[in-house]
């Protein structure tokens, strides 16, 4: 990684084990939350069309585990609340939702199947998800690059 690229930084805590956190000039909101946060349902940014990242950081190299996730409209709180039950590993999420809440099904298929391929190629995670996602082609050029750039922020 870069060191002069701009970083995420914490903008409101809504609750108890979430952070609000975001870039200047970035279009992406990231939204911090630990495995113990309660009503994840009042945060506005989690009940949004977006990707999410689930971890369990080690200080060992490479061995962090994660998993990368999609949630439809209104999902990505429903989608953490779900995994809470299902995946007992995980200590910390991010998701990611645009500011503007313009992400459609396409387009989060896209951002979690480029989010995969660059934690798998960094060499630093274990994912989890069990098969690898399939990339949609999308249908305009204009919105493959504004989704890259998406991703470039995130990443």
């Amino acid at each position: 990684m870069n060191d002069d690229r701009a970083t995420f930084k914490e903008v409101r805590r809504p609750g108890n084990g979430v952070r609000l956190l975001s870039m200047a000039g970035a279009v992406v909101r990231a939204v911090y939350v630990t495995r113990a946060a309660e009503s994840l349902s009042h945060v506005n940014e989690l009940r949004r069309t977006g990707v999410y990242v689930l971890l369990r950081i080690t200080d060992e190299p490479g061995s962090t585990r994660a998993y990368v996730g999609l949630a439809g409209p209104g999902m990505l709180w429903k989608r953490l609340r779900q995994h809470r039950k299902e995946r007992d590993w995980w200590t910390h999420a991010l998701g990611f939702t645009r500011l503007d809440e313009s992400l459609s099904g396409e387009d989060v298929l896209y951002l979690e199947d480029r989010l995969h391929d660059l934690m798998r190629q960094s060499e630093r995670f274990l994912l989890e998800n069990e098969a690898p996602t399939r990339r949609p082609v999308l249908s305009c050029a204009f919105r493959q690059a504004d989704l890259d750039a998406l991703v470039d922020q995130i990443a």
